[in-house]
C-alpha cells in the first residue's frame, strides 16, 4: 500500500526446495557454509533484484541468521555486500552468547550434530500436517521454553506462516556447527565493518538466549554506515513472530 516491492528471498535447502543438489534432502545443501550463501545465494538474489527494478538497490531487512549472511558478504572479495541501499538489522546472529537456558545449553553443547539430520526433517513434516492453530501453539510454546519469545503471538494464522519458515531448512550441518561453535565459545563471526558503508540501523534484545546485545553493538558501530544499535526488552523471535513487532518496531523509529 505505500508503493514498496517486496521481495522475500530464500537460502538453499529450504524444505520447498526440491533442487536436485542444494534441495532439503540433498548432500550438497548439507556441505553448504555461511561463506556459500553469501558468496553466491546472496549475490544472485541481489542481483536478480536490481536487475528487475531498473539498477535501483534494495533495502535490505534481515533476521537473525538473515543478518549473518549479509554481513558475511563483508568479507568476500566480491561486491555483494555493496548492492543494497540500506539495511535493518533485526537479531543479528553476529556476537553470539553461551545460553542460560539448561535445555538449549544442552542441545547446542552436548547434542551431536547427527541428531538434527533427524530433527528438521520431523520438524518439517509437522509443518505440513499440523492445522495452523495447533502449529502456532506448540511453537509459541517451544520458543517460550527455550527463551526465544517473551512476548505474545497473537494472531495464530500468522504466528504459524511464520513458524513454518523457521526450523524447515536452511541450516546444514556445517552451519550449524558454526553457530553452535560461536554460541559455546562466546564468539564473534567474521565480518568486515570497514565495508558497510551503507545506511543501517540494528535492533537486538537485551532477553536474547543467544545473542549478545553488548557484544553487538560493540561491533556494529566500527561500520562506517550505523546509525544506531537499538536494544530492546525483547528476545530473539520477538522483532518478527509476535502479531505486535511491527508496530513496536515503527514506534522506536525503524521506519526512518
Amino acid at each position: 500500500s505505500l508503493g514498496y516491492a517486496v521481495w522475500m528471498g530464500d537460502w538453499r535447502g529450504n524444505a520447498h526446495s526440491t533442487h536436485r543438489l542444494y534441495g532439503f534432502w540433498c548432500r550438497g545443501f548439507d556441505d553448504s557454509t555461511l561463506d556459500d550463501l553469501a558468496r553466491d545465494d546472496l549475490d544472485l538474489m541481489l542481483r536478480f533484484i536490481i536487475a528487475r527494478h531498473g539498477g535501483k538497490k534494495p533495502f535490505y531487512v534481515g533476521h537473525s541468521m538473515g543478518c549473518a549472511v549479509l554481513l558475511r558478504a563483508s568479507t568476500h572479495d566480491t561486491v555483494t555486500a555493496d548492492l543494497v541501499k540500506g539495511a535493518v538489522l533485526l537479531s543479528p546472529a553476529l556476537a553470539l552468547k553461551r545460553p542460560a537456558n539448561p535445555v538449549l545449553r544442552f542441545v547446542m553443547c552436548a547434542c551431536p550434530p547427527f541428531v538434527f539430520s533427524f530433527a528438521l526433517p520431523a520438524c518439517a513434516l509437522l509443518q505440513c500436517i499440523l492445522p495452523d492453530k495447533l502449529l502456532a501453539r506448540l511453537g509459541e510454546a517451544a520458543m517460550r521454553h527455550l527463551g526465544f519469545s517473551v512476548h505474545p503471538i497473537g494472531n495464530d494464522a500468522r504466528a504459524a506462516a511464520i513458524f513454518k519458515l523457521v526450523p524447515s531448512g536452511n541450516l546444514s550441518r556445517r552451519i550449524f556447527g558454526a553457530f553452535f561453535e560461536g554460541c559455546r565459545d562466546d564468539r564473534t563471526l567474521p565480518f568486515e565493518p570497514t565495508r558497510l558503508r551503507w545506511p543501517f540501523v540494528a535492533y537486538v534484545g537485551a532477553l536474547d538466549p543467544v545473542v549478545h546485545a553488548g557484544r553487538t553493538e560493540r561491533a556494529l558501530i566500527q561500520a562506517p554506515g550505523c546509525q544506531g544499535v537499538h536494544v530492546l526488552e525483547a528476545s530473539h523471535v520477538d522483532f518478527v513472530w509476535p502479531e505486535s513487532a511491527t508496530s513496536r518496531l515503527v514506534a522506536e523509529g525503524c521506519v526512518r
